[in-house]
C-alpha cells in the first residue's frame, strides 16, 4: 500500500512570515510611487502570488513587474525572507508525521529558490522529500501546478495525499487534485479559510498529528 503522503504550505501554515513579507510589500508599494498601506492592513497578502495581490492594492498591470522586483531585492537581499518565527509546536507535529513513515512535502507558491533555504533556516530540511513552489517568472504561481509538479515529479497519487494549509489557495489547488486539505485556522486568513470548507480544521499545530489519522482513517 502506497504511503500517506503530506502536502504542506510554508507561510501561515509553517512559519509566521509576516514582518519580512510585509515590510517588503510596503517597500515595493511605495518603491513604485504609490501609498502603502499600515501592516495591519496587509496580512491577507500572505499567500497569494504577489502578481495577484499587488494589484489589488493600487499597483497597476503595467507596474508590477517593477514592484516584485522591488519586493525581491528587500525580501532577499534586505534578509526580510529569515524574519519569520516558526508556528509553535510545528516542527515537532512534522517530525511526528515523519516518524509515522508519512511522506511531506512542502507545496508553497513562493519561490521555491527562497523556500528551500528558509526550510533550512528552520532545521526542518530533513523532514521534507522536497520542497516545491514558484518559478520567478510566474510559472507554478497557481497552487493546483505546484501541487501538480510534486505528484508527477514524484510519482504520487492524489487518492493518498492530505494538504495542509492556512488559506483558500491551499484548500481550491488541492480540491482541483481531488486532495483534502485540513485547514489551520491560526492565521490572518481564517474566515476565508473556513467559508472554503477544508476536510478538517486544527486550531494548534499540535493538532496536527491526530487530524492526519483521523483524515486518513
Amino acid at each position: 500500500m502506497e504511503r500517506l503522503t503530506l502536502l504542506v504550505d510554508l507561510d501561515g501554515t509553517i512559519t509566521d512570515p509576516a514582518r519580512g513579507i510585509l515590510t517588503s510589500i510596503q517597500h515595493a508599494i511605495t518603491g513604485v510611487g504609490f501609498p502603502a498601506p499600515p501592516q495591519s492592513d496587509l496580512h491577507w497578502v500572505i499567500g497569494p502570488p504577489l502578481r495577484i495581490s499587488l494589484p489589488q492594492l493600487g499597483v497597476p498591470q503595467e507596474r508590477v513587474a517593477e514592484a516584485i522586483a522591488l519586493y525581491r531585492d528587500r525580501y532577499v537581499n534586505g534578509g526580510g525572507m529569515y524574519e519569520a518565527e516558526l508556528i509553535d509546536g510545528m516542527a515537532d507535529a512534522l517530525r511526528a508525521l515523519k516518524g509515522q513513515g508519512i511522506r511531506l512535502f512542502v507545496a508553497t507558491s513562493k519561490p521555491h529558490i527562497y523556500a528551500k533555504p528558509i526550510i533550512a533556516h528552520f532545521g526542518l530540511a530533513d523532514v521534507f522529500e522536497a520542497v516545491h513552489g514558484a518559478e520567478l517568472d510566474g510559472r507554478n504561481d497557481a497552487k493546483k501546478d505546484v501541487i501538480a509538479s510534486i505528484l508527477t515529479t514524484h510519482d504520487v497519487a492524489p487518492e493518498n495525499c492530505i494538504m495542509v494549509g492556512d488559506t483558500v489557495f491551499d484548500v481550491e489547488g488541492a480540491r482541483f487534485h481531488a486532495i483534502p486539505t485540513i485547514g489551520c485556522a491560526w492565521g490572518a486568513a481564517r474566515v476565508a479559510l473556513l467559508a472554503a470548507s477544508p476536510a478538517l480544521v486544527i486550531q494548534r499545530a499540535d493538532e496536527l498529528p491526530e487530524a492526519v489519522a483521523k483524515l486518513a482513517g
